[in-house]
Order: C-alpha cells, then sequence, then structure tokens
C-alpha cells in the first residue's frame, strides 16, 4: 500500500538498508527516488521529496539603537512554514544581525535553535528567541536581522526584515570640574595646617556605557593651558570605580603649596581607563580664587 501523499514515510527510510543487489520495489517500479527512500514495501514514484522550510519574522522586539556589547532583553519569534512535499522531521533556526539582508559571511549570530518541528507539508511551527547581546566588536552602523531555516536535507532559506536596528559603539568620554574647599583663598608661602590645600574634583560620564577606572592627575600650570607635568601635586588612580552613562562622582585631592609655586593656575586632567575610553578632560582653577 502507497504510502499517504503527505505521510512521514516518504523520503524517511534509509538507502543503507536496502539489501545488495536490491533495486526495485514490491510491485517491480524503482526503490530509490530523488535519492531517497520510503519506509516500507512500496516506493512512491512522484513529487517532491523532501521538505522545503521557509521562515518569517512574527515578532519583533528590539530597541531601535543598540550598543555592541550591552545587555539586551530583546525577544524574537520566527514562524517556519513546510512548503516542500515531504514531511520534515528536524529543523535548524539560526537569527543572524548583517548589513545587508543575504548571508555573505560577515553576518553576525545572535541565536541558534534545532527542533523536532514534525510538519507535513504546509505546517507551520514557531521558534522564540531571546536575544541577550551583540558582539562587542560589532562595527557601527545599521543592520538587518535575518532569520536561516535549515530543512532536515541541509536546504536553507533565509528572510530580512524591512526594519534595521542602528548598532553604536561603546564609548565612555569624561569629564571634569574642580573646586578650592579649603582655604577658600591660598597665597604663595602661605603655611597651612596638614594635610593642606584640597580640592573637590567631579568626573562625569559622557559616554554610553559604564566607565570602569579613572586617573586624575593635578598638576601647576604657568598659562592655564598646558600642566606643568614635571610637578605632580597629587595623583588618584582608582581601578574599582565605575560611572554610569550620564552621571557623576566626586573625588577629593590633597596639595603642597609650595610644590605648586611654579604657577598661577591649578591643572587637573581626568581619563577612564579600558578600552572604550576615547579622550582626556581637563579643567583649570586660575588665581581669581587661588593665588600661589
Amino acid at each position: 500500500m502507497l504510502p499517504q501523499p503527505q505521510s512521514p514515510a516518504i523520503g524517511h527510510g534509509s538507502v543503507a538498508l536496502i539489501p545488495a543487489g536490491v533495486t526495485e520495489d514490491q510491485r517491480g517500479l524503482p526503490q530509490i527516488v530523488d535519492g531517497g527512500v520510503d519506509i516500507g514495501a512500496v516506493e512512491t514514484q512522484t513529487g517532491k521529496r523532501t521538505a522545503s522550510v521557509s521562515p518569517g519574522f512574527a515578532r519583533v522586539s528590539l530597541p531601535s539603537t543598540v550598543i555592541a556589547g550591552a545587555k539586551l532583553n530583546a525577544k524574537l519569534r520566527v514562524v517556519v512554514t513546510n512548503q516542500g512535499g515531504a514531511f520534515a522531521g528536524n529543523v535548524a533556526v539560526n537569527i543572524y544581525a548583517d548589513s545587508g539582508t543575504s548571508l555573505d559571511g560577515g553576518q553576525l549570530l545572535l541565536a541558534s535553535s534545532e527542533k523536532n518541528v514534525s510538519l507535513k507539508s504546509g505546517g507551520s511551527a514557531v521558534f522564540n528567541a531571546d536575544i541577550k547581546s551583540l558582539a562587542k566588536t560589532a562595527a557601527g552602523g545599521a543592520y538587518h536581522l535575518l532569520a536561516e531555516a535549515v530543512d532536515p536535507g541541509g536546504a536553507t532559506s533565509v528572510t530580512a526584515t524591512t526594519q534595521t536596528i542602528e548598532v553604536v559603539a561603546p564609548f565612555v568620554t569624561p569629564s571634569v570640574s574642580f573646586v578650592l574647599l579649603h582655604p577658600a583663598v591660598v597665597y604663595r608661602g602661605s603655611v597651612i595646617r596638614p594635610p593642606g590645600p584640597d580640592i573637590r574634583v567631579t568626573v562625569g560620564n559622557n559616554g554610553n556605557v559604564t566607565a570602569r577606572g579613572i586617573d586624575i592627575t593635578l598638576n601647576p600650570s604657568a598659562d592655564g593651558a598646558t600642566p606643568d607635568a614635571a610637578i605632580v601635586l597629587d595623583q588618584l588612580t582608582l581601578n574599582a570605580v565605575t560611572i554610569k552613562p550620564g552621571k557623576k562622582k566626586s573625588f577629593r585631592m590633597i596639595f603642597d603649596v609650595q610644590a605648586a609655586a611654579g604657577g598661577n593656575f591649578l591643572f587637573v586632567s581626568a581619563s577612564f581607563q579600558g578600552p572604550n575610553a576615547t579622550n582626556v578632560a581637563t579643567a583649570t582653577l586660575s588665581n581669581n580664587s587661588f593665588v600661589l
């Protein structure tokens, strides 16, 4: 008895199990058709013998802008439809991000899933995917989402979203300001009781990711534009400090008046540590409130 048109027996036999010398089925017709064999004593002779699965996005929950390497809570739903003439068992779905709408080898793999969907021709199955992050190495620019479905025979089908997401590179950029806390005015040659004059330095993060680690240096300056690098009044290396985007933190620095006597300005510079740091922020305090 022939298998029904959408029977899972079609194409799911094993060619390797056919005894040597057997080339015909029970009716005397070819045993192997289109490179495959059915389960049973008789072989269907016509019709497509493989599944052909096609993916489509049913739900895309992603922010319009994504920072490479940052955490995401994105959810995707892909519906896979069997458009072939044979039963589909295991189907794999891969989700990619790419600047184009086809897989060219430079795409970023976001998620992957494989399961036995048991699809008859025309049947559909749902694949859900959670996207945790994009690779830190992702270049900035507009990306399409692409869904790739792989059928039991290894054939692939790809569909892409028409909308794009903007990927930006992570960076941290410092801002800095400071004020003299004690005393309000310091004169050259003044005798200040320990621990000496102190200032409050405020460092902000104008970047898009959390800054980790800060270096702050205090120097005198003759012109208010260039620090005297040979004289370091105070220096802070804060490896464990973090500052979130848009936030600020303040730090206290103490210096010796006599060591600072070479200039009429205090010059502070601040920089973040790590590969995402982009530049150094500086600020000066003039002799309007500070006399050396």
